[in-house]
């Protein structure tokens, strides 16, 4: 499959969705426009889920989002050739809106490995992705260097790797992610998006945000206390 048909397919599947695009494509697009804070970037599976989350996240949190890649690919293609031209087209699209910048990204399901293909290729000429949130999504062999938070469902068990095997899937995380954590809620396919779980899955990302923050600073402030002391030092001297 050319990167014209990917495109052309993802045109399509995406017509209807909301929010304003950013390409000439229509499959990168916004919703909350006037919010202030950094954008969240999304990859979602339906046309359903964007306003769901939008209005969640509130009027005040930029949200980009695209598409999973999960109905572009046919028995006979190739499914990581495939997730390379789509990744590749949103990572110049996104760059020219919000070059240099730095957010955090999320998706669900079938659209993990293409957040994790963006973690992996970005970088500080196009953006940078920060924390990620993957809900109910398998493990692809995709080294982010990002730190993770995972929620999977109680009712989707075939859906967690964990679940599966404890010790192979905590190998392949420690291989995907910088550092993750794992959480187990009361949900199942379908059901990620509602209002009660999607409440409870915010909640938890933000809290897995704000201690990736604060170590960041801590980090920051013991290299200022390295660097000032190295600087007594050599005025003793």
């Amino acid at each position: 499959m050319s990167t014209k048909r990917v495109l052309e397919t993802q045109e399509k599947l995406m017509a209807n969705w909301p929010g304003t695009p950013l390409d000439r494509a229509g499959i990168v697009r916004i919703l909350n426009t006037e919010g202030t804070k950094p954008p969240l970037l999304w990859i979602f599976n339906s046309a359903k889920e964007p306003q769901l989350l939008a209005d969640a996240l509130g009027p005040d949190q930029p949200l980009i989002f695209s598409r999973s890649a999960h109905l572009l690919v046919s028995p006979e293609d190739d499914r990581l050739f495939i997730r390379k031209l789509l990744g590749d087209y949103l990572l110049d699209e996104i760059s020219r809106s919000f070059g240099g910048q730095k957010f955090d990204a999320g998706t669900s399901c079938q659209g993990a490995s293409l957040v994790m293909y963006l973690a992996d290729k970005s970088d500080r000429k196009t953006f940078e992705i920060g924390s990620m949130c993957l809900i109910n999504s398998r493990l692809p062999q995709i080294a982010t260097g990002c730190p993770a938070l995972l929620i999977y469902g109680s009712g989707d068990p075939g859906h967690d790797p964990f679940r599966e095997n404890m010790e192979e899937a905590a190998a392949k995380a420690s291989v995907c992610y910088s550092e993750y954590e794992r959480i187990l809620l009361d949900a199942q396919h379908g059901g990620y998006y509602s209002e009660e779980i999607l409440a409870n899955i915010l909640s938890q990302f933000q809290s897995f945000r704000s201690e990736r923050s604060a170590k960041g600073w801590a980090g920051r402030l013991q290299v200022l206390r390295q660097w000032a002391g190295t600087l007594r030092s050599k005025g003793a001297a």
